[in-house]
């Protein structure tokens, strides 16, 4: 029952919500800055999950590429944030203006959040919170502790009057199931009978920028000249595992 409610849930936000209502704004890009786009997407039947990307800008510390601890950029999508559909995915352009140089996605995460309305008593509410507390959030990181850049982080570049088109970022939320053995209430365990577990497995893929691919963004307007069509190269053909459901260990 709960897998058919929240596999109803994500239908529901789809085709009731083609879009979230928000304004989209052109993107006034200033004389001295260039502009990053990149799509993200949502997929899947778990819909209760937020997805966040954070960008930081490339500085060098002790010789080596850091990321700013100052300059971060942070864009949220969910079956309740996006601005259109696009082959069954939730999406959003991610667009914004900067002066010139070395950028790295440094952070892909994923948050839990009710997927249902949480109105009545305040006890309903006192429930969702602890729920949603308990959920630790998961996340792929492309810094280390020192804050240096990992060998595989993302980068790119924006330059003066250009717009870099970066790709999609596609997060993908599935139920799997995996077998659980059943145990009694003396913790006896008959060597056989299991039953299915139905839990999320959420990852990240990433898809190349196309020249040919159709902007769903806000116009990007001001000091912008042309294109400049980025590979995250890093990102290509990796399937980033935020969330999976543990092992199971059988009883000894």
């Amino acid at each position: 029952m709960r897998t058919t409610l929240l596999a109803i849930s994500a239908m529901f936000l789809l085709t009731a919500c083609q879009t979230t209502g928000e304004p989209v704004l052109p993107l006034d890009v200033t004389n001295g800055q260039g502009a990053a786009s990149v799509k993200l997407c949502v997929t899947g039947d778990v819909p209760d999950r937020f997805y966040s990307a954070t960008i930081r800008s490339v500085e060098t510390v002790a010789s080596a590429p850091a990321a700013s601890q100052s300059n971060a950029r942070t864009e949220t999508i969910s079956y309740r944030k996006y601005n259109f559909l696009e082959d069954g995915r939730a999406c959003r352009m991610w667009q914004f203006a900067a002066q010139p140089g070395t950028f790295a996605v440094t952070e892909l995460r994923e948050s839990y959040t009710s997927p249902y309305p949480v109105i009545g008593t305040p006890t309903m509410m006192l429930t969702a919170a602890i729920v949603a507390a308990d959920k630790k959030d998961d996340f792929a990181s492309f810094t280390n502790a020192s804050g240096h850049l990992t060998k595989d982080a993302p980068t790119f570049e924006i330059r003066e009057g250009q717009v870099s088109r970066l790709g999609t970022i596609i997060f993908n939320g599935r139920f799997v199931f995996r077998q659980v053995p059943v145990i009694d209430s003396s913790g006896y365990w008959d060597g056989q009978t299991t039953e299915a577990h139905q839990e999320p497995k959420l990852s990240v893929e990433y898809q190349a920028p196309a020249e040919n691919e159709p902007d769903n963004g806000a116009p990007i307007v001001g000091n912008i000249t042309g294109m400049s069509i980025q590979t995250l190269v890093p990102l290509l053909g990796k399937d980033i595992i935020l969330e999976e459901p543990p092992k199971t260990v059988l009883p000894q």
